[in-house]
């Protein structure tokens, strides 16, 4: 089973670009026009649709959450892609509890999801 959350944006391609090629979170699996894509994570089994509307506006709650192996190593690669000229930003501080820790992102359609570093779990 796969799970897809639908992601607004007024540019399809920007957000594509962003999730694709600069963070290299997802790639393109599919592309059905007027600025809609299909995005899935290198296991297959979570993935973003993207479409694109002229009347989108970002929400402020969390849409997803990807976890990493190491958070510091996903901010350092963030800061170095120097995304805010394009919207995209890192909302706030490093939130750090004894199973983890996570950040707020914002991206360049200005959607919010969380990157997650947790411990509890891991072997």
């Amino acid at each position: 089973m796969q799970m897809f959350v639908e992601v607004g944006c007024q540019n399809g391609e920007k957000l594509l670009h962003f999730y694709v090629n600069e963070l290299k979170l997802f790639y393109l699996s599919g592309e059905y026009g007027m600025g809609c894509f299909k995005i899935v994570d290198r296991d297959k089994k979570f993935g973003l649709i993207i479409r694109e509307s002229n009347s989108f506006k970002a929400r402020e709650n969390i849409l997803f959450t990807i976890e990493v192996a190491c958070l510091e190593d996903f901010i350092s690669r963030f800061h170095v892609l120097n995304l805010k000229s394009q919207g995209a930003h890192i909302a706030s501080e490093i939130f750090e509890w004894p199973g983890g820790k996570s950040v707020p992102v914002i991206d360049v359609a200005g959607n919010k999801f969380l990157v997650s570093e947790e411990h509890l779990f891991s072997s």
